[in-house]
């Protein structure tokens, strides 16, 4: 993590709040499962790493339909561009500086 301010606000979220709503289904919790160090969806089967969250993980929606960009089959942000499996809307998703 970057700036102290990032690191306050991920030890509120996993030590005094103890959950985040799922970027996935938008509904579940989730929670952290201290024996995978893991952050898992009570909803969903959505897993997010706490080493990939402690290290600035990016969640990405469309711009046109808010799909979750990040589970959609082959997403990466190399190019810049990524197109939403779900409305064909082309998206930026090059790093902001």
């Amino acid at each position: 993590m970057s700036s102290i301010k990032d690191r306050v606000i991920y030890f509120y979220i996993r030590s005094i709040k103890r959950w985040m709503y799922c970027p996935s289904c938008l509904r579940g919790k989730m929670r952290v499962n201290r024996l995978t160090e893991t952050w898992e969806c009570d909803r969903c089967e959505y897993k997010l790493s706490c080493k990939e969250f402690e290290s600035g993980v990016v969640f990405w929606f469309c711009d046109e339909c808010g799909a979750f960009l990040n589970e959609q089959t082959n997403f990466s942000t190399e190019s810049g561009k990524f197109i939403c499996e779900v409305c064909d809307y082309e998206n930026d998703v090059s790093p902001q500086i």
